[in-house]
């Protein structure tokens, strides 16, 4: 579903390339099993184990007759999908620079890889390309022309490619001495020391890691102000806060760095949600940081 979601503006081109009508005149339930079908055909059905172009068209077709709303598009849901099929997409592995290339007949899914069909599906990028860029890149018209205006054309296609990437997962360890585990299938951040990165994305190894307070969830950027307020006091000689305040304390990320940073400290926090501040008081419990308290906002 994700997918889906990141990919909408891309699928309702496909789709609309392949409908004899405007994609705005089908029912909203009709264009969403039209969107789950385009996706499986389109970036599902490559590689071994990938989803087969008749399971797609036929899954899709079956969930369309199941539904009181949907049961009368059923053939036409069956004629869209088949007509995608027929585009015959294959992935193709290219140059970082060729990304930029823009053409009707694909699309670049990251700075590495192609789909490309076998007919034209997207605007023309030489008279219409906010038009091709919004479709081939999956963002709002309005926003392509708004990067546009601010970065030029070049820049603005790739942060919009850039925007569609999966972010890497990033782990904070406050204990210099910590080795990850081989299931946790972590690697030391190139850049950031105290970083991991997650090779294989989220899995139960880290998020035992996670609950156990060893491990952070969190981009080396955000960590920053306070490692940066950490040197600052002892490059400078100034004492360590005796109180500090989390105001919008989260799931307690910060806190529990701060808490590290700063043993001596008392560290408030505190945030909106009773739900966050729950589970940031099993963390703290799991930390053993004694020189955190947790309140309600009311409370303060």
């Amino acid at each position: 579903v994700t997918g889906v979601l990141r990919w909408r503006n891309t699928l309702d081109a496909v789709i609309a390339s392949r409908l004899r009508q405007p994609l705005e005149l089908l029912d909203l339930p009709v264009r969403a099993i039209l969107w789950l079908g385009a996706y499986q055909l389109l970036f599902q059905s490559s590689g071994p184990g990938g989803v087969t172009e008749y399971a797609a068209v036929d899954t899709s077709v079956g969930i369309a007759r199941a539904g009181a709303q949907t049961a009368r598009a059923a053939g036409l849901v069956n004629a869209v999908l088949r007509n995608i099929a027929r585009l015959r997409p294959v992935r193709v592995l290219i140059p970082a620079a060729a990304s930029a290339a823009l053409s009707r007949r694909g699309f670049a899914l990251d700075f590495s890889t192609r789909l490309d069909g076998n007919a034209d599906i997207f605007p023309d990028p030489t008279r219409q390309l906010t038009a091709h860029l919004a479709a081939v890149r999956s963002h709002p018209a309005v926003y392509v022309d708004h990067l546009r205006g601010l970065f030029g054309d070049a820049l603005a296609a790739e942060l919009l490619l850039r925007n569609n990437l999966r972010p890497e997962v990033t782990l904070r360890a406050d204990d210099p001495a910590f080795h990850p585990p081989g299931e946790a299938a972590l690697a030391p951040h190139p850049d950031a020391p105290g970083f991991f990165i997650a090779r294989e994305g989220w899995n139960g190894a880290i998020a035992a890691l996670v609950h156990d307070a060893v491990l952070s969830p969190q981009d080396p950027t955000a960590a920053k102000p306070v490692r940066a307020l950490a040197a600052y006091l002892e490059a400078n000689h100034l004492a360590v806060p005796m109180r500090i305040l989390d105001l919008c304390a989260g799931l307690g990320t910060k806190t529990l760095q701060l808490a590290r940073a700063f043993p001596t400290a008392a560290i408030t926090a505190t945030d909106v949600a009773p739900e966050k501040l729950a589970r940031l008081a099993d963390r703290a419990r799991a930390a053993r940081q004694d020189n955190i308290r947790i309140l309600p906002v009311d409370a303060l």
